[in-house]
């Protein structure tokens, strides 16, 4: 999905193939882009709202926002009522450079949505992401994604702790000298979107 015109904002692969997406501090008009998971995951999840789930992401944050709240980038909930009713809520650290970024939810803060289109997984979003960022239409960070893995603990036979250091080690390596994301780059001039 991507709702932006304009210089509210834009999107390139990098030269190692990861998605960048640039938005605007100022002025994006209430709108976003984005990534939604799939339908049939978002209903396994509704529907086993007390599986532990854990989330990992790989991102390179180019630009701060000039906000230090309501930064969220990923999250799946009932969008009826998010703020009591998620499974997960993540945002990035406000400061440039690669991170990776961990969650994990032993099930469901209250519920789901019982009309399961009311549900949403925001796999990764910029600008004015629902619900929590339309309290700042106008602000967010540009970021490059280079993974999302959303895993059902008890199916991938792992511990999340297990989990969780496995992640760590392919993180240290794609970033470190010789990995895929070593020196990757972008293009797009960060001041044309003010």
């Amino acid at each position: 999905e991507n709702t932006f015109t304009g210089a509210e904002g834009a999107f390139e692969r990098t030269t190692n193939g990861a998605l960048h997406g640039v938005v605007s501090r100022t002025s994006q008009g209430g709108h976003r882009a984005g990534i939604y998971g799939a339908d049939a995951i978002r209903d396994y999840l509704a529907n086993n709202p007390g599986r532990e789930v854990a989330m990992f992401v790989w991102a390179d944050v180019t630009r701060v926002a000039t906000a230090t709240t309501n930064l969220y980038f990923t999250g799946m909930g009932n969008t009826a009522a998010f703020a009591t009713n998620r499974l997960l809520l993540g945002s990035l650290n406000n400061t440039t450079g690669p991170r990776q970024k961990a969650l994990n939810s032993s099930g469901w803060s209250g519920s789901p949505n019982a009309n399961a289109s009311l549900n949403a997984i925001y796999q990764a979003f910029w600008g004015n992401v629902p619900p929590y960022n339309s309290l700042r239409s106008d602000d967010g960070q540009s970021f490059i994604l280079y993974q999302y893995h959303l895993i059902d603990v008890a199916a991938s036979g792992m511990s999340y702790a297990e989990l969780l250091a496995a992640d760590q080690a392919a993180y240290t390596a794609f970033f470190g000298e010789g990995g895929r994301g070593f020196g990757d780059a972008t293009a797009l001039d960060l001041g044309s979107y003010p």
